[in-house]
């Protein structure tokens, strides 16, 4: 089992549930996603790039265990890069994700409006998220609205 954790937190993030699946019979590799906890990366990229680090995982884990089932959970971010990994990864079996966003610019909307009204994440606050989005492609290397789970 692969968890997930949310954004600005680390493997820690996920101990309990890992906790409940060991004690369950089930085999938990816990990692700290990009630019999170101890893992390298200047940047996070919810799920784009994450998504080639959980092929990595697989292949070490399928070379080197018995595996027979891989899964993966999450919340949050977490859950997005886990249905962004089951994408591209074949060998996982099964998803768990709990509140995934639907993608990255949608989300980016909702939090730069979250104490305010969704009307105006949407107008006032829009061009800022615009230019967000256009300086996490420039520093992380990828487009920001790729990055969708709902389309994956």
């Amino acid at each position: 089992m692969l968890p997930f954790h949310d954004v600005s937190d680390n493997r820690t993030g996920v101990l309990g549930p890992a906790q409940f699946l060991l004690r369950q019979g089930y085999s938990v590799v816990m990692m700290d996603s990009r630019a999170h906890g101890s893992s390298g990366g200047a940047i996070a990229t919810y799920g784009w790039k994450e998504r080639q680090d959980t092929v990595a995982i697989a292949n070490v884990l399928f070379e080197a265990e018995n595996l027979r089932h891989l899964d993966a959970f999450g919340v949050s971010m977490g859950a997005s890069i886990a249905i962004e990994s089951a994408a591209v990864e074949p060998r996982i079996e099964a998803v768990v994700a709990e509140d995934p966003f639907a993608s990255l610019r949608e989300v980016s909307y909702d939090y730069t409006g979250l104490h305010f009204s969704p009307l105006v994440e949407m107008t006032l606050f829009r061009p800022a998220t615009i230019a967000a989005m256009e300086a996490l492609e420039k520093a992380g290397g990828f487009n920001p609205n790729e990055v969708s789970p709902e389309k994956q």
